[in-house]
């Protein structure tokens, strides 16, 4: 049995039965040898007494360095969750995220913590989005132009006022008592990185740079968001100022009540090693700053987004989670990703969840 990336994001098992069915981009094997019996009419046949098994573990290669120890519990883990994501993908509002809050509240699960996903921050195109409406394609070339909070959590009324992001969490965590929010940005600011010539990126000296993809990396399914990175590039910034860029972003978050944050498109960095030592050189610069910065517990994606239209892919998916689980359950909590609160599989998912040791936190449809 080996886990091998399918594509540049995700993880699933396989099963084998000799060397080259292994297949490229594995990141776990575990084999089984048995002894085999004496000679019968011929043939030899093994036997199931004495079987060996043998675990291969990327954890020391060149300066690529693995650890298999215990990990900080994230708080978020112990409490029922939501997050915007599907209900408004980058259209989130103040006023979907109250009706959100309220629905679930009403409806005998409130939430105790809530995850502001994409569309909180400000953003340029570099491209229109499509008429479709696609969450994948309208945020795939987008750039950051600053760590604050966009218009629409700006001079918000619905009853109430609130001035900024700050006011905001403030309120929501009093009126329907939230334990937790966090925000989400992608590990390079934004799906499109961030925007050299925004006044306020500039400090980070940032530059487009375009990805370069391996021969690992274009061996199973190609991802299909990155057709407009390759096009356009990534608006990166060196990591010599990434600390700086983590520590102005956290800083401003805490100080919006903020507690905790989601780090997206973390695999696209791997694609940027190019003058930087490499993918494990760069990867590791940016997440020791991640780290240091935030000083706390993280739980980690180990599956695939939720696909609700897929009906014979649930089990598949929980199952592949699961084998996800033996080699990344040693390296952080893992984070099973949500799941819709209506689905006629949800209670499936919900106890699968449960038994995993992991978050358990759901999405709405966008009718809600």
């Amino acid at each position: 049995m080996c886990l091998f990336r399918f594509k540049l994001r995700w993880m699933i098992p396989s099963f084998g039965d000799s060397g080259c069915e292994v297949p490229a981009e594995t990141q776990m094997l575990l084999l089984e040898t048995r002894e085999k019996s004496t000679v019968q009419n011929g043939l030899s046949k093994p036997t199931t007494e004495n079987s060996l098994y043998i675990l291969l573990l990327p954890v020391l290669d060149g300066p690529f360095r693995a650890s298999l120890q215990g990990n900080t519990i994230p708080a978020h883990v112990d409490w029922f969750g939501w997050s915007t994501w599907d209900a408004f993908y980058h259209k989130v509002d103040p006023e979907g995220i109250e009706k959100g809050l309220k629905s679930l509240s009403e409806g005998g699960f409130p939430p105790k913590f809530l995850i502001i996903d994409e569309g909180w921050q400000n953003k340029v195109m570099e491209v229109e989005a499509d008429e479709t409406d696609s969450p994948y394609h309208a945020t795939s070339v987008d750039r950051l132009t600053s760590i604050e909070e966009n218009d629409k959590f700006k001079g918000f009324r619905s009853g109430k006022s609130y001035a900024n992001l700050r006011e905001f969490v403030k309120f929501i965590e009093e009126e329907y008592g939230l334990k937790l929010v966090y925000a989400c940005h992608a590990l390079i600011g934004s799906w499109g990185g961030v925007l050299p010539t925004s006044e306020e990126m500039r400090k980070y000296d940032p530059w487009i740079k375009h990805i370069v993809q391996s021969p690992g990396n274009v061996s199973h399914v190609i991802c299909t968001t990155l057709g407009p990175m390759e096009k356009y590039g990534i608006g990166m910034i060196a990591p010599s100022n990434i600390y700086r860029f983590y520590d102005d972003l956290h800083s401003y978050l805490a100080s919006c009540n903020v507690d905790g944050v989601k780090v997206d498109v973390q695999n696209v960095l791997e694609l940027l090693g190019s003058c930087y030592g490499g993918r494990v050189a760069l990867m590791g610069r940016y997440q020791e700053a991640l780290e240091e910065s935030l000083k706390q517990g993280a739980a980690t994606r180990v599956s695939e987004g939720f696909m609700q239209m897929e009906p014979t892919f649930q089990t598949l998916r929980v199952a592949a989670v699961a084998f996800n689980s033996l080699l990344m359950g040693e390296i952080a909590v893992p984070d099973w990703d949500m799941f819709f609160s209506d689905h006629y599989t949800a209670e499936f998912h919900a106890a699968a969840r449960a038994l995993g040791g992991c978050p358990v936190y759901v999405q709405l449809r966008r009718s809600h």
